[in-house]
């Protein structure tokens, strides 16, 4: 009996702590709103590293290349996208006329690849045109047997144009005077 007595005062107890912690009911009214949730969504170098392996692994390239990042803001949604410079091995992404240019973007929570560009070589120089939102990519070539001269290269929407041998001449403005990439 005592020890019926002793079980039934330990839940007594226990229920007792339960309601004061929790109450019995809840005369509360919470409105649902459609408000979004303020969540930081930051980008990291990390972040393209892991996308970069992802499309080796996927088939394309080869998965032991090497390669250096920058990020940038290249289309003004004030979050940057990886510029990814491919190196070695050198027989696969490179060439005398420059190398592959990969470049990742945010597309909501997914970083997908937005222009695989080759042949290109540094630096890169942005440009602001107006013609989109994305900035141009201003580059030297040479290596081609032809006189060395700067190149532009604009994004359409779905990417920059993937060989640079069409590319058009870049006219206008010293190419030096903006924001320059991959020395």
């Amino acid at each position: 009996m005592t020890n019926f007595l002793y079980c039934l005062t330990r839940l007594f107890v226990f229920v007792l702590i339960t309601f004061s912690l929790y109450g019995c009911g809840s005369n509360d009214v919470y409105e649902v709103t459609d408000a979004p949730l303020l969540e930081e969504f930051v980008l990291k170098k990390s972040d393209f590293k892991l996308a970069t392996w992802t499309y080796l692994h996927n088939g394309g390239g080869p998965r032991a290349s090497s390669y250096k990042i920058i990020m940038t803001d290249l289309n003004g949604d004030h979050l940057p996208e990886g510029l990814v410079m491919m190196n070695t091995p050198h027989s696969h992404w490179c060439s005398a006329a420059g190398c592959t240019l990969l470049i990742f973007e945010a597309r909501g929570r997914d970083i997908v690849l937005n222009s695989r560009i080759e042949p290109i070589r540094g630096p890169l120089f942005l440009h602001d045109t107006g013609a989109s939102s994305w900035k141009t990519i201003v580059t030297r070539q040479d290596g081609l047997g032809q006189r060395a001269h700067y190149i532009q290269l604009e994004n359409n929407g779905t990417g920059y144009l993937r060989n640079t041998l069409s590319a058009p001449h870049f006219e206008g403005y010293t190419p030096q005077t903006s924001n320059s990439l991959f020395y």
